[in-house]
């Protein structure tokens, strides 16, 4: 993030217990999570 100057990046995890739990663990992570589970786990701006 800090070499491209991205600011939305989004990690995407095999289920959503992973990506709750990190996100938990992560409070102070400059990213966002989603799951292969999730509706729609990549977005436009992604």
């Amino acid at each position: 993030m800090e070499e491209t100057g991205c600011q939305n990046v989004k990690t995407i995890f095999p289920d959503s217990g992973a990506a709750a739990l990190l996100k938990y663990q992560w409070k102070d992570a400059s990213f966002r999570f989603s799951s292969l589970s999730d509706r729609k786990p990549v977005d436009d701006e992604d």
